[in-house]
């Protein structure tokens, strides 16, 4: 049997020279133009620039805690995506924002609640959405309600009757990790330790509380959480220890105590007399739950503080 291949090409039948023949191209989504100005992010949908011509906009746009608000302007003749004011599209590979658009079980696939990107508590008194003013469309974060950990969505602008179409992607940056009344809820975004929070535990501020989360856990060796020791307390990268004597050597796993209505949450208790002989500076905190077990910690990829133990008094 013969290996059958089949080409297509484009034949034009027209009267003017050859040299204008050209076949029509598939539109490449147009890329909205972004600025900043304290902390709302406005994006507008242009016809592109010229060839050559360089601009100081960037393509995308991003929500935090410090910039909760962005807004996109469509052409008039366009239409914003997702029309469902407490939707946006989903980031895969495969979505376009014709398939958000469209009605039906297909859409369900590729569209998310805004909800699903931010935490459940506390709890809002009213819902987020979309507000449509004219041709542009705004969404507003609440500050107390950004997630533990990084994600992404897309929306855009489209025409009715054809695929040419404009795409934002915003990406929802994780909350920082907050340390409070020796409380550390740990985050686990990109940026969410940066910089590292960090307290000292003596003889009088004896105890420490750690709460990972849903998105998180608490890694142990030898059945208690993991330690890991710093000789610079400034380092990126410090080494486990297998062995907690080495930094208490009275120490009891009954300092570790699990915390009934916080989830996977634990609290350090170190009686008076079971500080180090020496001051000594050590990591631990949480990890995000899909991650493998760390020899070595990273600080950007985890939910970890810097705890300082001052000798006993």
């Amino acid at each position: 049997m013969l290996d059958m291949k089949v080409f297509f090409v484009c034949v034009l039948m027209v009267s003017f020279p050859w040299w204008q023949w050209r076949c029509p191209a598939t539109a490449e989504p147009r890329k909205p133009k972004c600025t900043v100005a304290g902390a709302t992010t406005s994006c507008v949908c242009e016809v592109p620039a010229p060839e050559g011509v360089t601009e100081k906009f960037t393509s995308t746009a991003t929500l935090s805690e410090t910039a909760n608000v962005v807004s996109l302007d469509c052409a008039q003749s366009f239409s914003f995506v997702p029309s469902n004011v407490e939707k946006v599209c989903a980031t895969t590979s495969d979505v376009s924002l014709k398939a958000c658009k469209e009605d039906g079980k297909k859409r369900a696939l590729v569209s998310s609640p805004i909800s699903d990107f931010m935490t459940e508590t506390p709890t809002l008194t009213s819902s987020v959405k979309w507000v449509h003013t004219d041709t542009r469309s705004s969404l507003a974060f609440p500050v107390t309600n950004f997630p533990f950990t990084d994600k992404s969505f897309i929306v855009g602008c489209i025409k009715s009757e054809d695929a040419d179409s404009c795409i934002l992607k915003v990406a929802v940056r994780a909350r920082k990790s907050l340390l409070k009344e020796n409380v550390l809820t740990c985050s686990y975004g990109a940026e969410s330790n940066q910089p590292v929070p960090k307290t000292t535990l003596d003889s009088t501020n004896n105890s420490l509380t750690v709460v990972c989360g849903t998105d998180g856990t608490m890694p142990l060796t030898a059945g208690v959480p993991t330690i890991y020791l710093c000789k610079d307390p400034e380092t990126d990268v410090c080494t486990t220890v297998e062995d907690v004597t080495e930094v208490f050597p009275g120490f009891s796993k009954a300092w570790w105590t699990k915390q009934d209505g916080q989830e996977n949450a634990a609290k350090l208790t170190i009686p008076k007399d079971g500080f180090p002989v020496e001051p000594k500076t050590v990591m631990f905190g949480c990890s995000l739950q899909v991650q493998p077990p760390l020899r070595k910690m990273h600080r950007k990829r985890t939910g970890w503080m810097q705890l300082s133990f001052l000798h006993a008094r």
